[in-house]
C-alpha cells in the first residue's frame, strides 16, 4: 500500500510540474543599443583643465568659463559612428566610448557671446554594451587627454596706429594734417572678404571668429584751401596673420612691409561719409 501511495504521489507530482511550464520566447535583440551616461566637469578636474586654456586664451575678466561635452562612439575598429552632444543611447555597432570637453568663455562685455577656446580630448575608452545597466563615463584628473585650439577658435587682437608718422607725411605732402581713419578688412584662409569695417583703437579688442588674415588702411586726410578736407594717401599693410597677434595689439609702423598710395595713383578711397561698424554691438553709425 504504501509504495503504491508513492507511485500516486509521484504521478501527481509530474502532473503538476507540467502543468506549470511554459515555453520561454527570447525578446528581440535586433535593434537594442548600449546605453550611457558622461559626468561633467568636475572640480578637480577642472582645476587642471584651466591651466592649459589659458594657453589658448581663457579669461576669467568677463564671467566664468563654460563647459560644453562631446563624444565619440566607435565600433570595434575604432571607427567613429557618432561625434556630438551626448545622446544616452548609442549607435547600436558602437562597442567604445570616448570624451571630450570643450572650454569657452566671454571674451568682451558688449554681449553675452561665449567663445569656444580650446578641446580636451581624453584618451580613455569606456566600453559599450548591450545591457540593463548604462554605462557611467566619468574621468579624473589622472586620464590622459590632448589638447588643441577649437574648431571655432576665436582670435582677439588690437590695431595701433600711433607710431605711424601722419603728420610728417601730410607736410611732405604739401598739407596740414586733418583727420586719420583706420579700416580693417578681414579675410578668410583663402584670402576671401569677410567683412571691412572702421577701428579707432579706443573701440577695444576685436573678437572674430572664422578670420584668418587681416588687411589694414590708414587713410590721411588733409585741408585744400583751409576749409575743404580731402583724402591726400592711405597706407596699406596686408595679409597679417592674426595667428601671430592674437591677444596682443599690432602696433603699425613704416619698418613693417606696407605700401602708400596717392590718389591720383588709383588706390581705392573710401568716402569720409562710410558708415561705421563697431564690432563690439554690430551699430551701425553714420559719420555724416
Amino acid at each position: 500500500m504504501n509504495r503504491i501511495s508513492k507511485y500516486i504521489a509521484l504521478i501527481l507530482s509530474a502532473m503538476a510540474i507540467h502543468s506549470c511550464s511554459y515555453d520561454y520566447e527570447m525578446p528581440d535583440l535586433s535593434n537594442a543599443a548600449p546605453t550611457y551616461s558622461v559626468s561633467g566637469v568636475s572640480e578637480e578636474l577642472r582645476q587642471v583643465l584651466i591651466e592649459d586654456a589659458k594657453e589658448y586664451g581663457l579669461t576669467f575678466e568677463y564671467g566664468a568659463e563654460h563647459w560644453r561635452t562631446i563624444v565619440r562612439e566607435k565600433d570595434v575598429h575604432g571607427n567613429i559612428l557618432y561625434e556630438g552632444e551626448p545622446r544616452g543611447k548609442a549607435d547600436k555597432n558602437a562597442t567604445m566610448l570616448q570624451v571630450s570637453y570643450i572650454c569657452s568663455c566671454m571674451l568682451q562685455t558688449a554681449n553675452w557671446n561665449y567663445y569656444d577656446i580650446c578641446q580636451f580630448d581624453f584618451q580613455k575608452d569606456f566600453k559599450l554594451e548591450i545591457s540593463p545597466y548604462t554605462c557611467e563615463a566619468r574621468l579624473t584628473s589622472g586620464d590622459t587627454y590632448t589638447k588643441k585650439a577649437a574648431d571655432n577658435h576665436p582670435y582677439t587682437y588690437n590695431v595701433d596706429r600711433s607710431n605711424l608718422p601722419v603728420i610728417a607725411k601730410a607736410e611732405s605732402l604739401g598739407y596740414s594734417i586733418a583727420d586719420v581713419i583706420m579700416y580693417i578688412t578681414e579675410k578668410d584662409e583663402a584670402g576671401n572678404q569677410r567683412e571691412r569695417f572702421r577701428h579707432r583703437t579706443i573701440d577695444g579688442n576685436i573678437v572674430t571668429v572664422g578670420a584668418k588674415y587681416i588687411d589694414v588702411e590708414v587713410e590721411l586726410y588733409g585741408f585744400q584751401n583751409n576749409y575743404n578736407k580731402v583724402v591726400i594717401g592711405t597706407y596699406y599693410f596686408t595679409n597679417i596673420s592674426l595667428a601671430e597677434i592674437n591677444n596682443t595689439t599690432l602696433y603699425l609702423s613704416t619698418e613693417m612691409e606696407h605700401e602708400f598710395y596717392l590718389p591720383s595713383e588709383g588706390s581705392p578711397i573710401t568716402s569720409d561719409a562710410a558708415t561705421y561698424i563697431t564690432r563690439n554691438d554690430k551699430r551701425h553709425i553714420s559719420l555724416n
